[in-house]
């Protein structure tokens, strides 16, 4: 279903992903990607996407984390490297991969998760980005118990995806700017994660759970006009019925300058988190020059927060 929202000639789904209205348009030029290393030969790559790399300059001692990270529509993996992952991964020591749409498979470099069937396990752009981790983990020292995986946009869609059909490949997930599987007639959703109706496209939420599933941080800008922030709502509330968590144990509080932050306990780790920002729209929030940079505007905006760096604080801080 499509929003009112159109932008450059392009309209944008409720998803996240955009579908051309006619008409020539440009993307933005990408930032430069000379840190990235490109990997040209990974697998079958059946979903036909490119493979980045950021590698610290100094090697690990230890196995280290890797932070599997999806740019959005319009974006590439050295935007997205925008947010801050490179920095905090020279710091924190860690690895990065970015998958990286074509515009032959999609015209506004969206990935292709909205597609009927797409969702299921093992198909296409999935097999890919899953080959990608796994010549990953063949060529450096990867903690296997530390795989995260985070997402923009339609990124953050794919990674929800990749997570509830493969939860056991990854500790934790988080998602900014996208919303949950959608059920509309036609779309089936994620057996055994998610079923849909598809005569009246509600979901049926005995098909929820059995996991074990990874942790899920949420994070959405209350200004989105391109993806709800009802979509957002739905994708907590998905996430805190797969881990069958009890509502009422809800912790939440209000973040300085307005939105809300609520958390989701399982004893004494927080299983599901959201973050919901008063008066952002559909960027990544950056914190610069510490974390991140806002000189690509479309991507990136200055909203008090870094999304990188409280993405890992999830990710790390809270064990598997």
């Amino acid at each position: 279903m499509f929003t009112r929202k159109k932008r450059s000639g392009i309209r944008l789904l409720a998803s996240g992903a955009i579908v051309l209205l006619g008409g020539a348009f440009s993307l933005p030029a990408p930032p430069d990607r000379s840190d990235l290393i490109r990997v040209a030969k990974f697998g079958s790559n059946p979903g036909n996407l490119n493979m980045f790399l950021y590698i610290p300059p100094r090697s690990f001692r230890r196995p280290a984390p890797l932070i599997v990270a999806l740019h959005g529509c319009l974006g590439s993996a050295s935007r997205y490297s925008l947010a801050g992952w490179n920095r905090l991964a020279r710091k924190r020591k860690f690895y990065v991969l970015y998958p990286e749409q074509k515009k032959e498979n999609h015209p506004g470099l969206c990935f292709n998760h909205f597609l009927p069937g797409e969702p299921e396990k093992g198909l296409g752009e999935q097999l890919s980005i899953l080959e990608m981790i796994a010549r990953t983990r063949r060529k450096y020292r990867v903690d296997p118990r530390r795989i995260f995986i985070t997402g923009f946009s339609s990124g953050g869609q794919m990674a929800g995806i990749l997570a509830a059909t493969h939860p056991r490949l990854f500790a934790a997930v988080s998602i900014i700017g996208a919303g949950s599987f959608r059920c509309e007639p036609g779309h089936y959703g994620i057996r055994g994660f998610l079923l849909c109706d598809p005569k009246t496209g509600k979901p049926l939420p005995t098909r929820v759970g059995g996991g074990p599933y990874p942790r899920m941080s949420v994070w959405h800008g209350e200004d989105d006009k391109n993806v709800p922030l009802e979509k957002a709502e739905e994708a907590v509330d998905q996430w805190v019925r797969a881990h069958r968590l009890r509502p009422e144990k809800i912790q939440s509080r209000d973040l300085p300058g307005g939105g809300a932050y609520r958390a989701y306990p399982s004893g004494k780790r927080i299983m599901v988190e959201s973050v919901f920002i008063a008066g952002m729209a559909h960027v990544v929030p950056v914190h610069p020059p510490a974390c991140g940079s806002d000189r690509d505007q479309y991507y990136s905006g200055e909203h008090g927060y870094c999304y990188a760096k409280s993405a890992l604080r999830f990710f790390f801080n809270q064990g598997r």
